[in-house]
Formats: structure tokens, C-alpha cells, sequence
């Protein structure tokens, strides 16, 4: 979307983002997926009718939850269509962490024992 179609749609439809704010347009679709390769229906129906606009519905749900209750505002300004959104343009945020050796073999430890535990309630 250019500089000049953002402008104009922000006018328009009136967007809580500032005026010189990058839009963008997400198409989402049905494409397969890894799931898709190994479900199969009846009558040798292949993938999900409709994922995309079910996964579409979920995000959003999930999304408008966190805005409602103050913990995140999010990206989608505006949803004309299932497989459309309006949203204003990121930038991502870069995140470095460290894991110091100590806590990883700890984190191993329990992984461990976990795994312990799970053999011994399925052959015991």
C-alpha cells in the first residue's frame, strides 16, 4: 500500500493511528498446511474448509481480548473481509537473551525427571 493510500484511508475511515502511520493490507488464505497433508475426511475431503478465516476469527478474538482489557493494543485496525485485514505497519523488537549453563542443566534435570515420570505411569 503507498504512503498516499494510507493517508487516505486513515482519513476516511477515521484510524486511531497517527496520520503519516504505514498501512498495510494482510490477504490471508486457505493454503495447505502440515496438518492439511495428514487429515483426511470423509468422502476424500483434504484440509479444512474455511481455516483461514477460522484462524483469522481466533487472532482477532484474541487480539480485541488483550486491547479490551489494557495489556496490548495490536496491529488490525480494520477487518473488511475474513481473509482481510487492515493493519498498520511494525517494527519488530529485537530481544537478546542470555541462559546461564546453571539454569539450562536444571531446566534439563526436570526434563528429565519428567520424562521419568511419564515411563513409569505408562509400564508400571
Amino acid at each position: 500500500m503507498t504512503e498516499e493510500d494510507s493517508r487516505r484511508l486513515i482519513k476516511e475511515k477515521g484510524y486511531d493511528v497517527a496520520e503519516d502511520a504505514p498501512l498495510a493490507i494482510m490477504v490471508i488464505s486457505d493454503r495447505i498446511s502440515a496438518f492439511d497433508c495428514i487429515w483426511r475426511g470423509e468422502g476424500n475431503l483434504r484440509g479444512i474448509p474455511g481455516k483461514g478465516a477460522a484462524l483469522n476469527a481466533i487472532s482477532n478474538h484474541w487480539f480485541q481480548l488483550f486491547k479490551d482489557n489494557g495489556l496490548a493494543d495490536s496491529h488490525i485496525l480494520d477487518i473488511p473481509h475474513p481473509f482481510v485485514w487492515i493493519v498498520q505497519k511494525a517494527k519488530p523488537v529485537m530481544i537478546e537473551c542470555y541462559l546461564s549453563p546453571i539454569y539450562y542443566w536444571f531446566y534439563v534435570a526436570s526434563l528429565r525427571e519428567r520424562r521419568a515420570r511419564i515411563l513409569r505411569y505408562h509400564f508400571t
